[in-house]
């Protein structure tokens, strides 16, 4: 019995140990676990930051700019005497053609040739009145004179009847004439802005009129741009994909507003000018019921006054001739009134060589701008009826850039043009000047544009401002402003771990020296073969614990 309770107590020792070894594996097992997972899990909550290498090297500078594109040198097309417009024969935003014809005037007459043409018939009316009352002696006895008058008169009543029917049927031709013109203009208008509001129902404006879109195409395209470069950032998981969002909604906010803005305009002019044409139609209609009358020539009838005339100037010479007491006066009132039909025969002659034609003409190849006037419309000697875009000139495109940016840029200069995805147009830097706004500390750059292009486009330029070498670059994409607008970059520095290196993020601030389209040169507290974070999954602040991206 002692034996065996002794062999008992000498057993339990060792089992009580096997026990405990056992229980310190199965935690040292399960803690080891533990803390596998823990750094997992940890892990897959970090930011997942892309890092590139800090280099050196060469870096071609530049800066980017959007400009509209103007015409280099304009000129005003003006008339040079009265006239009314009869037919308006180019539109805004056609090209045209040196010698082109712009306008047509209303009848072949300037101001000057009616009133010659006025004198004229006043002297002949002056004489025939003379050559009708002028008593003689022998009035009474001569049957001729008083026959011949008579049929003068008659002669006169006809012709002044013929001018007056051809001087109704003329206004009545005219006016039918500028009506339809106008009904003409009016529904060339009316296919114009039916088709830019199906453009902008389409989005889609390369069939739109160029005189009535404005600036849509532009904010179309600012907002296209700031869509593309929203999917870009999105894409690549840029942490600052949400600002590029609000751009793009911002964008796109301006350009709805701007088409239902527009849109509403263009009906309005729509109905405006759907009431017009049917006013016309009512005028014209008019016309039709009231024709023009009838009558005989009025050149022949002139014809029969003057030999009626020449009749009864033959008729008092004879008498004249039998009273030598009054012969030498009235002989000199009648040459008075000859000579004075005379000078206005010359006078008109003269306004005939000196009339223009009746087209109104280009002086220059180019592209028509503002018309300021319209069909049936008086103009006077001067004014001002249309601008023309020389496209012989060129064109130009004006941006403005920081001062210090724009100290680098250099005349002559080959600029890229972005957006010229046919490489159909060139342009080059021709001048550098201040900005007229007061206070400003901008620059004005100005290109010379050639090739194929349109005024009103919107060119994205990229102008070159030389190369150097720099001992750190680094991607664009690198580089952050914080709420002070001081620069800086987020540098991976790992630190050793029982369980291997920790990557954290270390603001550096830093100064851009130069850009490029993708790199800038910065100086700072970093060096070549540094790494700097250039895209993460989520937000990243100083300090914070990173993991780094698998390549």
């Amino acid at each position: 019995m002692t034996d065996a309770k002794s062999e008992k107590e000498n057993r339990d020792p060792a089992k009580k140990r096997s026990i405990i070894r056992g229980v310190v594996i199965v935690f040292l097992v399960i803690l080891l676990i533990l803390t596998f997972f823990s750094n997992t899990i940890m892990n897959k909550s970090l930011a997942q930051v892309t890092t590139s290498a800090v280099t050196s090297g060469k870096l071609t500078e530049r800066i980017r700019g959007n400009g509209t594109v103007e015409p280099q040198q304009s000129y005003e097309v003006t008339v040079s005497e009265s006239a009314t417009i009869d037919t308006i024969m180019v539109k805004k935003g056609q090209e045209i053609k040196k010698g082109d014809i712009l306008f047509t005037l209303v009848g072949s007459t300037s101001d000057e040739i009616t009133k010659a043409n006025d004198s004229l018939r006043q002297a002949n009316l002056d004489y025939q009145e003379y050559l009708l009352n002028e008593k003689q002696e022998s009035d009474t006895q001569n049957d001729k004179i008083k026959k011949a008058r008579e049929s003068l008169n008659e002669a006169i009543e006809k012709r002044d009847e013929a001018i007056a029917n051809e001087s109704y049927n003329n206004e009545l031709k005219n006016a039918k004439a500028n009506a339809q013109s106008a009904k003409t203009y009016q529904s060339a208008i009316k296919e114009k802005l039916n088709t830019t509001i199906l453009a902008i129902d389409m989005d889609d404006y390369s069939e739109a009129a160029p005189e009535y879109i404005g600036d849509i195409i532009l904010l179309k395209g600012k907002y296209d741009d700031a869509a593309r470069i929203y999917e870009i950032a999105l894409e690549s998981a840029s942490e600052d994909a949400d600002a590029k969002q609000a751009a793009m909604d911002e964008a796109k906010t301006a350009y709805e507003n701007a088409k239902a803005a527009l849109k509403e305009s263009l009906l309005s002019q729509l109905s405006e000018v759907d009431s017009e044409i049917e006013r016309l139609d009512s005028e014209l209609a008019s016309y039709e019921e009231n024709p023009a009358v009838g009558g005989e020539s009025i050149s022949e009838l002139e014809k029969s006054v003057q030999t009626k005339q020449k009749e009864l100037e033959e008729a008092i010479q004879d008498a004249n001739d039998k009273n030598e007491s009054n012969k030498t006066v009235n002989d000199l009132k009648l040459e008075g009134y000859k000579a004075a039909i005379e000078k206005a025969e010359k006078e008109l002659d003269e306004a005939k060589k000196n009339a223009n034609s009746n087209d109104i003409v280009s002086k220059y190849n180019g592209i028509v701008g503002d018309i300021s006037t319209k069909t049936g419309s008086k103009v006077n000697e001067g004014d001002t009826v249309m601008s023309i875009d020389i496209t012989d000139e060129g064109y130009l495109v004006k941006i403005k850039v920081e001062g210090e940016k724009a100290k680098k840029a250099q005349k002559g200069a080959e600029v890229d043009i972005l957006n010229n995805f046919n490489n159909d147009i060139q342009a080059e830097l021709t001048n550098i000047k201040n900005d007229t706004v007061a206070g400003s500390k901008n620059m004005i750059l100005e290109f010379n544009v050639t090739g194929n292009v349109d005024v009103g486009a919107s060119l994205e330029l990229s102008i070159p401002c030389g190369s150097g070498n720099y001992d750190t670059v680094v991607p664009k994409s690198a580089v952050y402003e914080d709420n002070k607008g001081n620069k800086f970059v987020l540098v991976t520095k790992s630190k050793s771990s029982p369980l291997g290196n920790r990557y954290y993020a270390e603001k550096v601030e830093v100064e851009v020296v130069a850009s490029d389209e993708t790199s800038r040169a910065v100086r700072g507290g970093i060096s070549a073969g540094d790494y700097v974070i250039t895209a993460a999954s989520k937000p990243v602040s100083p300090k914070d614990q990173v993991r780094m991206k698998d390549n």
